[in-house]
């Protein structure tokens, strides 16, 4: 029963730890994320029109190299099914230093018009990140706890939710600064954009529906940011006008303020929980191991001291047994 119990507790363990590894590839994409934008930014000559957690190339670089560095060690140190799952995710991001080259060497002008070279950089970063979104597709159902699983599915969407705003942005400026130049007017470009745009409402309401328990108010608080609401309306009337404002669609995307983009925020409040909510299912396991271990202990003393108290109660009888039967021998 104690080596079920300590199995038990065991398990248990194992689950918290790889929900806590689950947020690794999250945090990864969002380090990704922000280099990406960066980049794309910084090719464009539009860095004061966005709001990022970040102000240069070199800083998001090295922010991106620790998180990934963090990542490596826990799938290393964790081995087996998740080593395997995570390996073309560690392959990909070796890729990184070549996207870097090329826009450490860009020395084209940093304009709108520059999109396609842009363009191209956001779509060698997105490669790298679906491989990531694929491989964390197939850990995420074998977390048992519903609980923990809860957390790690919303921290999941919310780098989606990061990564499809981004992508809208792409469709936006490639329909605007590439080719034609006639904004979203073709059936291929409607199509472009109203498909991302759907993906980002699906996945908002997939975070509306799963966010119970502790994590209703922060999704409360996600959806009640303004410009996590003008977003998608604003794309929504893209699609139906002539001419698009590119500009107040780049500053909406994220918000005015440098690190209060909605889902960056919801995304840190997700990681505080479920490391939390990981902690509390090992502290509850931890204590009912303990108990069951106490209460298995004392019923062995228990059985011990019993066993003592029938021995007495055999062997008392037995010696008077015996001193008769050698009393009698020596009458006899």
């Amino acid at each position: 029963e104690m080596l079920s119990a300590k199995r038990e507790n065991d398990r248990v363990h194992d689950q918290a730890e790889l929900a806590t590894l689950s947020l690794g590839p999250p945090s990864v994409l969002i380090q990704l994320e922000l280099e990406r934008n960066i980049a794309a930014t910084y090719i464009l000559g539009s860095e004061d029109l966005v709001a990022l957690s970040v102000e240069t190339k070199e800083e998001a670089w090295a922010n991106t190299d620790v998180s990934v560095e963090d990542f490596r060690d826990a799938v290393e140190d964790r081995g087996g099914f998740v080593a395997e799952t995570y390996g073309p995710v560690l392959e990909a991001l070796d890729g990184l230093d070549a996207l870097r080259q090329q826009v450490d060497e860009y020395d084209g002008p940093r304009e709108l018009q520059s999109n396609p070279f842009a363009r191209e950089v956001f779509d060698g970063y997105s490669a790298i990140m679906d491989v990531v979104y694929e491989s964390n597709a197939q850990i995420l159902p074998t977390i048992a706890n519903r609980d923990l699983r809860r957390g790690a599915e919303l921290a999941d969407l919310s780098a989606h939710q990061s990564d499809t705003t981004a992508r809208i942005l792409r469709e936006l400026l490639r329909a605007n600064f590439e080719g034609e130049t006639n904004g979203i007017d073709t059936s291929e470009e409607i199509a472009a954009l109203a498909a991302v745009l759907g993906e980002l409402r699906r996945n908002a309401a997939a975070i509306d529906t799963k966010a119970e328990g502790p994590y209703r108010q922060p999704a409360d608080d996600l959806f009640a940011t303004e410009h996590i609401g003008q977003f998608p309306e604003l794309i929504e009337q893209d699609l139906r006008a002539e001419d698009v404002d590119m500009l107040t669609a780049l500053r909406t995307s994220t918000g005015a303020e440098s690190g209060e983009f909605g889902y960056t925020v919801f995304s840190r409040q997700v990681n505080e929980q479920l490391r939390e909510d990981a902690r509390q299912v090992e502290s509850d396991a931890d204590a009912r191991f303990l108990r069951y271990g106490l209460l298995a202990g004392g019923a062995v003393l228990v059985a011990l001291l019993m066993t003592w108290l029938v021995s007495r109660s055999l062997t008392r009888p037995l010696r008077s047994l015996t001193r008769q039967a050698k009393s009698m021998a020596g009458e006899r």
